[in-house]
């Protein structure tokens, strides 16, 4: 995709996709043109860093090789990349209270996998969650994946599988 560079900074690289997209941001809180984002595009990348999510991917990856944050609209998109092709893509949109966080790792157990799903449910939702059914999962045919549904705001949580573990994990809701 071809790409024009609007800026460049030591600490901040603004670039626009042909594709009439919007300014990537590299995720530094100190970069002037980054402090001029809006607060609650500001906030989203903070409070990732809490999540169940980055904390694992933390914990098994080392610490983050770059992180992105394009806002368009009233979407923003965060991208969260660590070691060995690990990464953590978010995208918001608060005015249709829209969430979604998708995961893609090196392979983990499913138990494992399915814990640290359950783990950011609460941590995303509070700790009532989305009313995930865990108890109730839907098996793609092949069994690739796993689908949990809640019962508040198309809540999902979804396990996909490559040979040797579960490889992808996503969380989302539209309210």
């Amino acid at each position: 995709m071809a790409r024009t560079i609007l800026g460049i900074s030591l600490l901040l690289t603004a670039v626009a996709f042909a594709q009439g997209g919007a300014p990537t941001y590299r995720c530094d809180s100190r970069s002037p043109s980054y402090s001029r984002l809006k607060p609650e595009i500001r906030e989203v990348p903070e409070r990732l860093k809490a999540s169940p999510f980055f904390k694992e991917l933390t914990t098994r990856f080392g610490p983050l090789t770059s992180c992105s944050l394009q806002p368009q609209g009233g979407k923003t998109r965060l991208v969260y990349v660590f070691a060995k092709s690990a990464r953590l893509v978010v995208v918001t949109d608060p005015a249709i209270e829209y969430s979604e966080q998708h995961v893609t790792f090196k392979p983990m157990s499913d138990e494992s996998a399915l814990a640290l799903l359950k783990q950011a449910e609460i941590g995303t939702y509070g700790a009532k969650g989305c009313g995930i059914a865990w108890d109730q999962p839907k098996q793609s045919p092949g069994k690739r994946e796993t689908l949990y549904a809640g019962d508040v705001c198309n809540c999902q949580a979804r396990l996909t599988r490559g040979k040797k573990g579960v490889v992808a994990l996503l969380l989302k809701s539209a309210c």
